[in-house]
């Protein structure tokens, strides 16, 4: 069974009263990204709401992944605000911690490759042509092991959806078997996932309510296409 695009796109638009669901997820979204000019209250405020769209994005992770794949997946309630909330503000913080992670470690590695540079300047000068080296290695090393971030930090996500446990977000192992298992479906969803950005991108340019409308329809798109991913892997 290969990845269906349709199904990723067309959720956001399907099932009972989508629009009101989609207005909901859009007026959240757009909320907490003003919500953090209004000071600590407003972070606060900023949190809880990102929290709440990030557990719908698991819900409809949890439903894609239990599904057969055969029905089209509708948009779900907002209801059951509890589970929504905790079981996102568990991603939003365990997320943040690796993106730290990740941020120290590409830091260290260029604080390491700007040293070694340095201390090689005091015996040699170095060429333009071997700085320009050593720094588009580094560009490139960052760029190849962010991509393995966000494919590992997005499985990871999928597999916390479907297992329901905290644990499972250091459960690498299984978590990448299901994205590599079928490596045309990882392919897909990859260069899928950058058109429904680019899309949602461009949707931003509208006024006011843009960018939330095409943030929120892209985390519906995106949270059912990985799931797919998973389910299949």
């Amino acid at each position: 069974m290969n990845l269906k695009i349709s199904r990723a796109v067309k959720q956001p638009f399907t099932g009972a009263n989508w629009p009101m669901k989609l207005a909901i997820g859009a007026l959240i979204t757009l909320v907490a990204s003003y919500a953090g000019a209004l000071g600590m209250l407003g972070g606060f405020i900023k949190v809880a709401l990102t929290a709440l769209t990030a557990g719908y994005a698991l819900r409809i992770m949890s439903n894609e992944a239990g599904s057969n794949g055969n029905l089209q997946p509708i948009l779900p309630e907002w209801n059951e605000f509890g589970p929504l909330f905790t079981n996102g503000i568990t991603s939003t913080m365990i997320n943040a911690a690796y993106a730290l992670v990740f941020a120290l470690v590409v830091g260290l590695v260029g604080s390491f490759t700007g040293a070694a540079a340095a201390v090689q300047s005091v015996f040699s000068a170095p060429s333009l042509a071997a700085l320009a080296t050593t720094g588009g290695v580094f560009l490139i090393g960052t760029f190849v092991v962010g991509l393995f971030y966000a494919l590992t930090l997005v499985m990871l996500n999928v597999h916390y959806a479907v297992e329901g446990r905290i644990r499972a977000f250091i459960e690498f192992g299984p978590a990448l078997r299901r994205a590599f298992s079928r490596k045309g479906n990882l392919a897909v969803a990859a260069i899928t996932s950058l058109l429904i950005i680019a899309v949602s991108t461009v949707i931003g340019f509208i006024p006011v309510v843009g960018a939330a409308v095409g943030s929120f329809v892209a985390s519906v798109a995106l949270a059912n296409l990985w799931a797919q991913v998973y389910r299949q892997g």
